[in-house]
């Protein structure tokens, strides 16, 4: 490795979106139109921004398992690592645009809409599957986090201050789409 300046990104703007068919990824020239013109792939699905998030906790990433134990022999005590249990990474988003059908729907695992000025959580939530594409610009240089599938619901409950917006903590629980990776970081300098 070298020191590269150019390799150094603040994501001083971050978008996320979604897209109800799993699978789906942006390309590399998507990406860049986006942080060019704003313009949102919808070759395939359309693609929906979850909405304003919070500044102060942008992202909060996670891993569950992932666990590693040092194997040996007779002639090397320590031979070799092993991975136990396979690692589920995560990620927390804060919503913020909690006055949005599709933020409550997320986050409540499904809910009701039918009635004008209501929105009703269901009786028994399940987390929703969407593709997400996590986008951040360091002014017009972008870097994208693509997840294919994710299940998405509640990490915790709503929060409420006084002096704040209200949020509603959402998790991201990446999953495995066969025969794809579970998430690709996505910019122009990447790759070979």
């Amino acid at each position: 490795m070298a020191l590269t300046d150019s390799a150094v990104l603040t994501p001083g703007v971050g978008h996320i979106f979604t897209s109800t068919t799993t699978g789906l990824t942006w390309t590399s020239t998507e990406l860049a139109t986006y942080a060019t013109d704003g313009t949102v792939p919808t070759a395939t699905q359309p693609w929906v921004e979850l909405g304003h998030t919070d500044l102060d906790t942008i992202l909060t990433f996670a891993q569950d398992g992932g666990d590693t134990e040092t194997k040996g022999s007779w002639q090397n005590p320590s031979l070799k690592t092993v991975i136990t249990s396979a690692a589920v990474d995560s990620f927390t988003v804060n919503a913020e645009q909690v006055l949005d059908n599709d933020v409550l729907t997320l986050f409540y695992g499904g809910g009701d809409v039918s009635g004008t000025g209501r929105w009703a959580a269901p009786d028994a939530p399940a987390a929703i599957e969407r593709s997400v594409m996590l986008v951040m610009l360091d002014g017009t240089t972008p870097l994208g986090l693509s997840v294919q599938k994710a299940s998405i619901l509640r990490a915790d409950a709503p929060q409420l201050a006084s002096d704040d917006f209200m949020k509603f903590p959402l998790k991201f629980t990446i999953l495995q789409v066969s025969g794809q990776p579970r998430f690709e970081w996505i910019n122009d300098a990447l790759g070979a």
